[in-house]
């Protein structure tokens, strides 16, 4: 593609001073954060971490700024009658939001590396962070172009834009809400939140460079389908783009009806889940429903719902508590019974009970007595452990059985926590699980463990701390 130079001097004589103005407060800004700070790595990752968030938010902002022409109707008359093709002049428009974003960073970069990075960050290092970083902001560019284009007004670009950026947090609240209702023990196999969103792909890769990681060729990689979607947007609603859908509905497939749709069948089935798994609150569905009328309200600027939209509504409402109800029945698509032991060197188990002062198997609300061990099992010899793992699986199949019976959420008296890690006394978040304890280990699998791993008594009476042998003498006395 070409660029129109006549052009491209328009624009930045046309907002020059106002391009001074924000250089002058963003540079300052990071440099403020800098002598903030005493050790010069800090002063370093604070100037560079400011950098990379506002040339970030430039990359949302300019857009609207530089395109909001072609939500006007004179505007966009006047603009698209200049003697220039749609080819160079979102070609320019584009070269010079992102000029815009890529030299606010690389000036304010260059600076922080010259005054505190030279001594503390490798020049590769500081290097390969400098071409990631262009290279991202150049693909939100045009990611965040291609959705403020969706809208036919300024009002609904801006919604459209911050729809589609949130979409990526209501999928990870979903997934949230499906693991935390559906799913005994809790089980999250990947961050669909991070997979879905641009943004979130590329700072990552950004945050980790500047921490001497390897990039994540995998996300990287997706960050470049979702650039190759945004462009096709970009041919579709810049180039051949009708003058006249200025200030007309934004009733495209990808804009308000796509974006409503969405929204309603995740809340649907996060009120589903939890309606199969606990009880239905009718008054949440009503009040969404009330939010689905408003949200066609603004798409079609008056209050009007036909009924195809109420056969929508009623259709997700029946498909997301159909798959609800599948989700709970197979146990979370059987995620709670599909747990790989040993995925790393060491199992870590945690459990903490609370019980009767007389029969440590026995759940207590009013008990004084609290069941406390950690046990870490090697990879290596797991097979010296095998008993001690035996009574541990079992407690947790029991509390996933129980889980499934509706049992109330003040039901249980205690946790289980399983995880993997490396190394004996490292934690780890990967494989982890959480389950809540309704029946405890039993006394007798409780001094067998002790054969091998210390059981502790915690007595609240008191607040002291004994080992399992030293608490059963104690309460014979």
């Amino acid at each position: 593609m070409e660029m129109s130079k006549p052009y491209l001097q328009y624009l930045i004589k046309r907002r020059s001073v106002v391009l001074v103005f924000f250089f002058v407060c963003f540079l300052g800004m990071a440099m403020f954060l800098s002598v903030t700070r005493d050790e010069p790595l800090w002063r370093y990752n604070s100037g560079a971490v400011f950098a990379l968030y506002a040339s970030v938010i430039l990359s949302y902002v300019l857009p609207v700024i530089q395109f909001s022409y072609v939500h006007n109707r004179r505007s966009a008359d006047r603009y698209f009658s200049l003697p220039l093709s749609r080819r160079k002049q979102l070609f320019t428009e584009i070269l010079f939001i992102f000029a815009i974003c890529a030299v606010y960073y690389l000036v304010i970069m260059c600076m922080q590396y010259a005054v505190f990075g030279t001594r503390v960050v490798p020049f590769a290092r500081f290097g390969k962070t400098i071409v990631l970083t262009v290279i991202a902001l150049l693909m939100l560019v045009l990611i965040n172009t291609s959705l403020y284009l969706l809208g036919n007004n300024l009002v609904d670009g801006l919604i459209l834009m911050a729809a589609y950026t949130a979409i990526p947090v209501l999928a990870a609240i979903t997934s949230s809400a499906f693991e935390a209702t559906m799913v005994a023990g809790g089980s999250v196999s990947f961050n669909i939140g991070l997979l879905l969103s641009p943004v979130g792909l590329l700072v990552n890769n950004i945050d980790a460079v500047m921490g001497g990681e390897a990039v994540h060729m995998g996300e990287i990689v997706l960050a470049l389908v979702y650039c190759a979607i945004a462009v096709y947007g970009l041919y579709k609603n810049f180039i051949e783009r009708r003058a006249e859908r200025a200030e007309q509905l934004s009733d495209g497939i990808l804009a308000y009806p796509t974006v409503i749709t969405v929204y309603a069948a995740c809340i649907l089935f996060i009120l589903g889940c939890s309606a199969i798994s606990e009880k239905p609150s009718y008054i949440l569905y009503l009040i969404l429903f009330v939010i689905y009328v408003i949200a066609h309200f603004v798409y079609k600027r008056r209050i009007e719902l036909k009924p195809a939209g109420i056969l929508l509504f009623a259709g997700l409402l029946v498909l997301t508590h159909a798959c609800a109800y599948i989700g709970w029945t197979t146990h979370g698509f059987h995620q709670a019974d599909n747990y790989e032991l040993f995925a790393d060197n060491y199992m870590r188990y945690y459990y903490n009970v609370q019980v009767s002062d007389a029969d440590l198997g026995k759940a207590d609300r009013s008990g004084h007595a609290y069941v406390d061990l950690e046990i870490v099992l090697p990879k290596a010899d797991k097979e010296a452990y095998a008993e001690v793992q035996d009574i541990l699986e079992n407690c947790r199949r029991q509390s996933i059985a129980r889980f499934y019976e509706r049992q109330p959420g003040d039901a249980y008296f205690g946790s289980m926590n399983i995880g993997d890690a490396s190394a004996r006394n490292r934690y780890s978040s990967e494989n982890y699980r959480y389950y809540r304890i309704m029946d405890p280990i039993s006394e007798d699998d409780l001094q067998k463990i002790n054969k091998q791993f210390p059981v502790t008594i915690y007595d609240d009476r008191d607040g002291s701390t004994c080992a399992l042998k030293e608490y059963l003498e104690k309460r014979k006395k």
